[in-house]
């Protein structure tokens, strides 16, 4: 399957890419320097899926907070309970053991946190965080994003932005992207970081007049060495629905090193 990306993305390979996450869906490439770099990350949505951090302070001991406020330990409970009428699905009730048992390992440490705020603008309710008063309460400039935030990555574009300077690196999965393309493209340029990954989530469709896949995963770099760009997908990456084959993905105009 062929996906098409407008040149206003300029994009250069990271010359040490590597997969942090599990298999499939919730695994992303990032650069090797930026993990070795990084002091602190903040992982924008979770559900039953916190690999990426995970793996990520593995690599690295460092400070773990994820914000999410649609899941918790009642939540994924709840879950397991419901499965076990599934007698048809037993994978479901062991999928949600797992997260349990995760979960309280991971999340009793005290480096680690899950945050339950939604992450976006203030509101009255209280149940929203926004990304300034997040950075306002963290004195490293050593701090990694991990953005997957189901179209509310919009609504911050402009604060990370502001605080660039104290990014090591940055993975954002934008969506609709047929619809935001332009504030996709404008953001991307007007950073002073690289770009030095794109991919294409395979639980979306493409858009057939354009050829641009609705959802992509970018990967933005401060400290990695560039290498012209590849072909994509890269060889780590892997379809995020595995009975999904992956979206190849060609630039309607190659972009110039």
């Amino acid at each position: 399957m062929l996906g098409k990306l407008p040149i206003g993305l300029k994009y250069l390979t990271a010359n040490d890419l590597i997969r942090v996450g599990k298999d499939f869906d919730g695994g992303y490439l990032i650069s090797q320097s930026d993990l070795y770099e990084t002091e602190v990350i903040l992982g924008f949505g979770m559900n039953d899926d916190w690999s990426f951090e995970q793996q990520f302070s593995q690599e690295k001991s460092i400070d773990v907070n994820i914000f999410d406020g649609s899941v918790s330990l009642k939540y994924f409970v709840i879950n397991a309970f419901k499965s076990l009428i599934r007698i048809d699905r037993p994978a479901y009730f062991y999928h949600w053991v797992k997260v349990i048992i995760n979960y309280l390992i991971f999340f009793r440490q005290e480096k680690n946190k899950h945050i339950r705020k939604y992450i976006g603008n203030q509101t009255k309710s209280g149940n929203y965080l926004d990304l300034n008063s997040i950075m306002e309460q963290i004195s490293s400039d050593k701090v990694f994003l991990k953005i997957d935030i189901e179209g509310s990555e919009y609504r911050i574009l402009d604060t990370i932005k502001k605080y660039e300077k104290r990014f090591t690196g940055i993975v954002i999965e934008f969506h609709d992207c047929d619809i935001h393309i332009n504030k996709l493209i404008s953001f991307v340029n007007d950073l002073n970081m690289k770009l030095v990954h794109i991919h294409a989530n395979t639980h979306s469709e493409i858009i057939s007049e354009t050829g641009l896949p609705c959802t992509l995963e970018l990967t933005l770099s401060k400290g990695a060495e560039c290498l012209p760009h590849c072909d994509l997908p890269h060889k780590l990456d892997m379809p995020n629905n595995k009975h999904h084959e992956e979206i190849r993905l060609k630039f309607d105009q190659v972009y110039e090193t």
